[in-house]
């Protein structure tokens, strides 16, 4: 397990956001646009410094697929997935 990297001090330790969201993976992210895209001021902290390769919400319901859609997300992110056409 990796140990958290000490904080430094950045341009971000020192400005006021309205939201903190801790850890950027698909739901956090998309929490993060949704809000962003409202004109609210978001931070992201993700304490990874690189791209995980391992599989994060390799199922998306109906509802976040409406969600996705609703944001104009959906046709990128499908495209981008693989489909099941097993019945």
């Amino acid at each position: 397990m990796k140990s958290p990297a000490i904080p430094q001090e950045t341009k971000a330790s020192r400005e006021h956001y309205s939201v903190i969201i801790v850890g950027a993976g698909p739901s956090g992210l998309f929490l993060a646009f949704k809000l962003v895209c409202e004109g609210i001021d978001v931070l992201v902290l993700e304490v990874g410094n690189e791209i995980s390769q391992s599989p994060r919400a390799i199922t998306y319901v109906p509802i976040v697929l409406h969600e996705f859609e609703k944001v104009g997300l959906y046709d990128s992110v499908a495209a981008a997935g693989h489909k099941n056409e097993e019945e």
